[in-house]
């Protein structure tokens, strides 16, 4: 395709994302001629949008957390129900792109769908036993450069190879949303390690609000007899809560999901789409409102989560990969069998190696807590 034509595309989806989070898109406008013109980088681009003032009438705040430089405290998970646990959220996830994505929902793809849409198996390959666990995906991403998403903005930089190497490839806000499940197996959900894995997963992206989104989709499977609903307002409520004085956008919108959506659905949901209609797609906020309705009404029921999340739009892959992998994270022994023949050999491998990263020590100088 035409350069020009990819870049005024990108260009739309810098402008949106930059206008939902209140930026005065006017102080864009030498940038965006610059990058049209071939004279800026998609890369500098990106980077001005932080820079850029908020709009007059934009009263919301951004969070102060979450921050990096939490202490890591390592914990392990040993036994079967361990391992049936890791295996169920891995083989749901699965079942849910591949749902979602009708044309091949009933092939055994060689490589799984699950990898190529979120990329756990990078990080299951990993050992995140290591001091330096949460800053290692920053490293993968610049080792592999072709192993990326379909987003328009992935799409130019493979098809413009002089771009490798000069600026991050992962640019869509969703991303740090589908790989949040997995850092709460990887990290055992240890609040603080897994918020700081977060963080540093979350560096490439315009503002704090896609961290702070998959720090409350991380740890929304980190209490099995608690649904994952409950866990995303607690944890709201009790570790990022509004800022004294301050309302801020993810606060004000998950306040009013709480008390219309469960009142008056068809109305909250007209409204939504009357809101967010000139939102990107792969925008963190209404993604994440979908993501909790699903979770509120169908908290043990997959497959209906997933054809909610479907009906309603957005980032559809994305959305159903996180409800099905929070959902199958609180199944426990009642599990049910995922409807899935047999499974890639890379998933099966990226189910083995999350297992063994998350096996204790087996020396008696390091006891840390066990989860069974």
């Amino acid at each position: 395709m035409d350069l020009v034509i990819w870049r005024r595309r990108l260009i739309g989806d810098v402008v949106r994302a930059a206008y939902a989070e209140g930026r005065d898109i006017a102080a864009l406008e030498a940038d965006l001629d610059a990058f049209l013109a071939g004279r800026l980088t998609f890369r500098r681009l990106t980077a001005r949008v932080p820079s850029v003032p908020l709009r007059s009438n934009w009263s919301y705040r951004e969070l102060s957390w979450p921050h990096r430089g939490e202490t890591h405290i390592l914990t392990f998970a040993n036994g079967a129900s361990w391992a049936r646990q890791v295996r169920s959220v891995w083989t749901w996830a699965e079942w849910a792109v591949r749902e979602v994505q009708k044309p091949q929902r009933t092939a055994v793809a060689e490589q799984s769908l699950l990898l190529r849409e979120a990329h756990w198996h990078l990080y299951a390959r990993t050992n995140w036993r290591t001091a330096e666990a949460a800053w290692l995906p920053l490293h993968l991403w610049w080792e592999h450069p072709d192993w990326v998403q379909r987003t328009r903005a992935e799409q130019f930089i493979l098809a413009n190879p002089q771009y490798i190497g000069h600026w991050h490839p992962y640019r869509e806000t969703t991303g740090v949303m589908r790989r949040a499940p997995l850092w709460n197996l990887l990290l055992v959900g240890e609040w603080t390690q897994v918020g700081h894995a977060v963080m540093e997963d979350a560096l490439p992206y315009q503002t704090p609000l896609a961290a702070t989104v998959a720090s409350l989709l991380a740890h929304a499977a980190q209490a099995p007899t608690t649904d994952p609903y409950a866990l995303v307002q607690a944890n709201w409520a009790r570790h990022l809560g509004r800022p004294a004085g301050h309302e801020t956008i993810l606060g004000i919108a998950l306040g009013r999901f709480d008390e219309e959506e469960l009142h008056d659905s068809e109305g909250y949901w007209h409204r939504f789409y009357e809101t967010y209609r000139w939102v990107p797609y792969d925008h963190v906020l209404p993604n994440f409102l979908i993501i909790l309705a699903a979770l509120r009404k169908y908290p043990n029921d997959i497959p209906a989560a997933v054809a909610f999340v479907q009906t309603r739009g957005y980032d559809v892959v994305g959305n159903a990969l996180i409800v099905a992998a929070l959902v199958a994270s609180h199944q426990r022994g009642e599990t049910r069998s995922v409807p899935l023949n047999s499974l890639p050999p890379m998933l099966e491998e990226g189910i083995r190696n999350t297992i063994e990263h998350t096996r204790g020590p087996r020396g008696p100088w390091d006891a840390p807590p066990v989860r069974e």
